[in-house]
């Protein structure tokens, strides 16, 4: 199954741990799932903008 996991977090400062166990459980079973995380910060940092640059980040344990 593919999944599409939704957060408004910072997973880059903010620890993940508390968010991405139940996706690591779903990965092991055999599913593909992709994490959109957008800045919940986006208001008071940065430009302001409206969009963010795109950014991949490839982990595989």
């Amino acid at each position: 199954m593919k999944i599409l996991y939704v957060l408004d977090t910072d997973w880059i400062r903010r620890n993940p741990m508390q968010n991405n166990h139940l996706v690591e459980r779903m990965v092991l079973r055999g599913h593909e799932v992709r994490v959109i995380d957008y800045e919940i910060l986006w208001r008071s940092e940065g430009k302001r903008e409206l969009f963010s640059k795109r950014q991949t980040f490839r982990v595989a344990r």
